[in-house]
């Protein structure tokens, strides 16, 4: 019987290269994937601070009319006019105001020194701008209460309509990578009876 030696001394060139070009495939793959997850985890990390600031929009106009409830005045001072308004926080007061926003305002918000979201324009910028929008829900109090209808509108009929809430929209918007996003969260607030 024969035996053939062979001759095991080294890889070839072409072997060789075929290991480079898996290597080389292996870490682009790595490095594509986690480049993607870095971009998935800041746009999820944009997403949940709009989702919140757009939250505290909301809830600065439902604090505004429970406040207004127990003191015992009209349920919607200071909230009477359907449009667009800022939620604004100031620090030294520590309390909220809702002012009115036309093209002119600026509804960027800025981040103070102890990291509270506000208009002072004092404060670091951020990407985000926020304002809200106000319109009435009517009731046609020309039917029968039981069958009234509710619309939503800037402003009711003061003869066939009677006020009985909000529709606050709270909006925020903000771009990244040049593509702008925007949410919107929307509630209905009742008067109180």
């Amino acid at each position: 019987m024969k035996i053939s030696k062979k001759n095991n001394q080294g890889q070839s060139m072409m072997e060789m290269i075929f290991s480079i070009g898996i290597l080389v495939t292996a870490i682009s793959a790595i490095i594509a994937l986690n480049a993607s997850n870095i971009n998935s985890q800041k746009q999820s990390e944009y997403l949940i601070v709009a989702n919140n600031l757009a939250r505290e929009g909301i809830e600065v106009v439902r604090s505004f009319r429970d406040r207004n409830w127990l003191a015992g005045q009209n349920w919607d001072k200071n909230l009477e006019l359907a449009g667009s308004y800022l939620p604004c926080f100031n620090e030294n007061l520590n309390s909220w105001a809702i002012v009115p926003f036309d093209s002119e305002s600026i509804d960027q918000l800025f981040i103070s020194n102890i990291g509270v979201y506000s208009c002072d324009t004092t404060g670091l910028p951020t990407v985000y701008y926020r304002h809200l929008r106000l319109s009435h829900i009517c009731l046609d109090i020309s039917e029968t209460p039981a069958k009234g209808t509710e619309t939503i509108k800037d402003l009711c009929d003061s003869s066939a309509e009677k006020k009985i809430g909000l529709s606050v929209q709270s909006v925020i918007k903000w771009s990244e990578h040049n593509r702008p996003h925007q949410v919107i969260i929307e509630d209905l607030l009742y008067d109180w009876k």
